[in-house]
């Protein structure tokens, strides 16, 4: 591993020590546990991997409080700038040279803060009120309309072998995301087969 991921795992080290724990000095407790790893014989790059391992991965909500805590920061050489560049300590040039790109990661940052974290698909976990929650009811409309389109375009046999072909495909589609949700679509799947037969029968059988 190059010395440049070992950089960026320590810095995530950090990240998590900062947030997760109450530390007066993170860094210091940090670096106080990899020199402890490396007395036990450790190097330092097994050291931060194993402190990395044990901690694990930021949460969501701890990315987000980074993030907040590192736009406030910027914010803050913001104003730095400005105040030295109002007392004439700094050029104009200069000024604005050192403000651009904390400008541009602030606005990088407040994007992330306001973007919402949904996922790209739904995860069927929603509250009773959200329209992903609602939406996901139309998944029981599929084993119906695939057994409706087998009978108009082939009869009996078709009716049966689509509404559970229909069940089947939005079963392997939702059970990730719902596994409860999909083991009923696939039994309407296969209660339409029997629906069709039945009606059928019903039908041209008095």
């Amino acid at each position: 591993m190059s010395s440049v991921d070992i950089s960026e795992i320590y810095e995530k080290l950090l990240q998590i020590y900062e947030t997760r724990y109450d530390y007066a000095n993170p860094k210091s407790v940090l670096s106080y546990e990899i020199f402890l790893l490396e007395r036990e014989g450790k190097t330092r790059e097994d050291a931060i991997l194993t402190l990395y391992e044990e901690e694990g991965e930021l949460t969501r909500e701890e990315k987000e409080k980074i993030t907040e805590v590192t736009m406030k920061k910027k914010e803050k050489d913001v104003e730095r700038l400005t105040t030295l560049f109002s007392k004439g300590e700094i050029s104009e040039e200069s000024y604005k040279r050192a403000i651009e790109p904390i400008e541009k990661d602030i606005d990088k940052l407040r994007k992330e803060i306001t973007l919402p974290s949904r996922p790209s698909h739904p995860t069927y976990e929603e509250e009773p009120t959200s329209l992903w929650y609602l939406l996901r009811y139309l998944w029981y409309l599929v084993p119906l309309f695939f057994g409706l389109i087998g009978v108009l375009f082939f009869g009996l046999i078709g009716g049966i072998y689509f509404g559970l072909i229909g069940g089947i495909i939005a079963y392997h589609i939702v059970k990730e995301d719902d596994e409860k949700m999909a083991m009923n679509l696939l039994w309407e799947g296969i209660a339409i087969t029997f629906l069709v037969y039945v009606l059928f029968y019903s039908a041209f059988w008095p």
